[in-house]
């Protein structure tokens, strides 16, 4: 599907005028990561998966939210058997009181319509295995596996920080400062802990950075209260990611910096530097290889059985 090669209407009327079997995900990278999903399972598979991205809304509002565009034409869609839809679940259906608590803990489905497990597709990376096996592909850095090891005894705890990141950003409805506000220098490795360091930003408001910083430290507590499992399904996917990538950078100028604070510098820049495209299709690549091999590896299964 080409950018914008229908509207709305026009795509449900192409639903209707073929039985071929299809899915309508969100984005191009959901589609690119779900193909490899799907010939894990089926090589032989000819779904066309299109994208709410290439679909055009004359409603502004909805023009930018590929959610909302998914959930209006499952709405408007009254044959469904030739259709399935996949979402991001963002932060539905949990609660957030003195704990985190997911009222699903499991894949939501409606009438062919599913939602991600966790806050979007990335969410089922979040997992120690593959995380730490696309980072170590992507880094030619001599401190990489001394960094793994660090990285491995932070990164479950990683989780309660980046939930309250993402809530913190919610709140104050600026679901991208984090990642432009937050470098691997502004993380802080003690005894097994992470901290965030609060700087001045000189080009990014200073009232909106002690904003986030004042709601990052009122939703701690209740984070740090949840189980981990949980607050993994609340990062914000597309955050989550970038600031793994900076936390591993950190790490690799956490352990080299006594031998060669300019090498280890250089490592953590270079790192930090790899593009989020190229983050992603490794992590994906990762995913895809471990399920069915380790337990704790998520995917779509219900949505995959549907789509058979």
């Amino acid at each position: 599907m080409s950018s914008c090669a229908y509207t709305i209407d026009s795509y449900i009327t192409s639903l209707t005028m073929s039985s071929k079997k299809r899915l309508l995900v969100e984005g191009r990278h959901d589609r690119s990561h779900l193909y490899q999903l799907i010939y894990k399972f089926n090589p032989t598979s000819k779904i066309k998966i299109d994208t709410a991205q290439d679909i055009k809304a004359s409603d502004r509002a909805m023009s930018k939210n590929n959610r909302l565009k998914i959930e209006v034409i499952h709405s408007r869609v009254t044959r469904k058997d030739n259709i399935s839809f996949l979402c991001d679940r963002e932060f539905r259906e949990f609660t957030f009181n003195d704990k985190i608590e997911d009222l699903l803990n499991s894949h939501y489905c409606n009438d062919s319509l599913y939602w991600t497990l966790g806050h979007s597709l990335e969410n089922y990376f979040f997992n120690e295995s593959i995380i730490i096996d696309a980072f170590q592909f992507l880094s030619p850095s001599e401190y990489k596996y001394r960094a793994v090891g660090v990285f491995s005894e932070l990164i479950s705890s990683s989780f309660s920080v980046l939930a309250a990141i993402s809530l913190a950003a919610k709140n104050i409805d600026k679901a991208g400062l984090p990642a432009a506000l937050i470098d691997w220098k502004d993380i802080v490795i003690n005894d097994g802990n992470i901290g965030l360091i609060k700087r001045d930003a000189c080009d990014i408001d200073q009232a909106c950075v002690d904003g986030f910083f004042n709601a990052f430290d009122s939703v701690l507590p209740s984070v740090i209260a949840s189980d981990i499992k949980v607050c993994s399904k609340v990062v914000r996917g597309h955050t989550g990611i970038l600031l793994l990538q900076k936390l591993f950078s950190a790490c690799l100028n956490y352990v080299g910096r006594e031998d060669d604070p300019v090498l280890a510098d250089a490592s953590a820049n270079y790192f930090c530097n790899i593009s989020e495209l190229s983050l992603t299709t490794a992590l994906a690549e990762s995913w895809v290889r471990k399920i069915g091999v380790q337990e704790d590896v998520y995917f779509p299964d219900s949505l995959l059985k549907d789509i058979e």
